[in-house]
């Protein structure tokens, strides 16, 4: 009867017929699947189990829906069924700490904020909408708001435009909470992360495209090619450590001063990767990518590995998810979307998580899941502490 319940429940998953509280509970098993191998318990603790955690979910529950889960491989599915009812059980025995009850002062997750810095210094706030009226000097013609929330557009082919402008540079500077589109002046769509930054020529003349960024942001180049000669013109992107040289296509780069790597990873075309050159090494080595692969720079040493393109460009698609990641890890994410400064007391258990849930959800909602692991929280302000 055990192995029939958690066999209906997961052929609910798969069909979507399952409740709420249902995509709860199985959620609250696959964070949890990679640290251990349960045995069986009798039907009847696992029902209680089952009842237990029905009655604790709040009601009703309008954004646990909102969470998917990624594909789970089909030799897992009998470690599924047996691995369901102890874990259930594990998390109810113990009373919840009254931190862990009730975030009292919740957080929403970020939105289209941005700070845009003109080539003259003028420092103009953007978030859905542009104010035309607060651009002056040579950009006031060419800028404009986009067709969706958040979106900036530069227009090559707006009266003002001219060659020479190719030598004034903006820079978008998203803050902790804040995302934003921009469209630059050949066409190309550039989307921020949250603590990201991208500096570009206000109009690009007709040999080179080049741009900065430091955080993360993900790419459509457009491709371009010269007036006369056919040629395409290459589209380069340069981080603080590596370069990414581009004809045409579609790829991500986190490159956070936090985190251990830069990875760029490629959905769509074909890019190059190198270290950013220097005088002793004027010609660095040209790491190719096909769609699929990312390249991860640690130190001076890049790794090619095959990625699931869907999870590393989740945040473009409005999803935080993370996979095979430590608490910490993760909580880099949540620190970058929700504007909080996070702490950790105590000794913070090693294992890994796979997730994702809507950026639109509150902090309290993403802790809710990880808390279903035995991660305890404490929120005071703007400052989080993560518990043992």
């Amino acid at each position: 009867m055990q192995k029939k319940n958690a066999s209906e429940l997961l052929e609910k998953i798969r069909n979507g017929s399952c409740t709420a509280e249902e995509k709860a509970i199985v959620q609250s098993w696959y964070l949890q699947w990679k640290q251990t191998a349960p045995p069986e318990l009798p039907e009847e603790e696992f029902l209680a189990s089952l009842e237990n955690i029905r009655a604790a979910l709040p009601k009703p529950e309008p954004d646990i829906r909102k969470i998917r889960f990624y594909r789970i491989a089909a030799a897992a599915t009998t470690t599924i069924i047996f691995a369901l009812s102890v874990i259930f059980v594990k998390y109810q025995r113990k009373p919840r700490p009254a931190a862990q009850q009730e975030l009292v002062n919740d957080i929403k997750g970020g939105g289209n904020r941005a700070v845009l810095t003109l080539s003259n210094g003028q420092k103009v706030i953007l978030d859905d909408q542009v104010n035309q009226q607060q651009i002056s000097g040579t950009e006031k013609n060419i800028i404009r708001s986009g067709r969706l929330k958040g979106e900036l557009v530069y227009d090559a082919t707006a009266k003002t435009a001219s060659s020479r402008d190719a030598a004034l540079t903006n820079t978008i500077v998203t803050p902790r909470a804040g995302q934003y589109k921009v469209l630059l002046s050949d066409g190309t769509q550039v989307w921020l992360n949250a603590e990201s930054s991208v500096r570009f020529p206000v109009v690009f003349n007709g040999n080179s495209r080049e741009v900065e960024i430091t955080g993360e942001a993900y790419f459509e180049v457009a491709k371009k090619t010269k007036k006369h000669s056919g040629q395409r013109i290459p589209f380069i992107v340069k981080t603080p450590k590596q370069q990414v040289e581009v004809l045409g296509t579609h790829f991500n780069i986190n490159c956070y001063e936090n985190e251990a790597s830069t990875n760029t990873t490629l959905l769509e075309g074909a890019v190059r990767v190198s270290l950013l050159p220097t005088a002793k090494n004027s010609k660095p080595e040209i790491w190719p990518l096909r769609p699929g692969q990312q390249s991860r720079l640690t130190g001076q040493t890049f790794r090619i590995t095959a990625v699931d393109t869907e999870e590393e460009t989740a945040w473009k698609n409005g999803t935080i998810a993370f996979a095979n990641a430590d608490i910490k890890s993760i909580m880099r994410q949540v620190s970058r979307w929700y504007n909080v400064d996070v702490k950790y007391k105590g000794t913070i258990p090693g294992r890994t998580f796979t997730g994702s849930i809507s950026r639109s959800a509150k902090l309290s909602e993403l802790l809710k899941i990880l808390q279903f692991s035995k991660i305890n929280f404490s929120l005071s302000g703007s400052e989080l502490t993560v518990l043992p």
